[in-house]
């Protein structure tokens, strides 16, 4: 998932479990928020994979 969402916002911390639940769908295998760093989504698309 990427989102625009950020941990650093005034907003309670945002994490791929709790942004599901508000969704109201299964936790994303990976989270991503903006603005994106190239490595961290080089490392989460590899732990996705595998």
């Amino acid at each position: 998932m990427l989102t625009a969402v950020n941990t650093l916002s005034n907003e309670a911390q945002h994490t791929a479990e709790s942004v599901g639940l508000r969704l109201g769908v299964e936790a994303p295998n990976g989270f991503v928020d903006k603005p994106v760093d190239a490595d961290y989504l080089m490392y989460t698309i590899g732990g996705v994979l595998g």
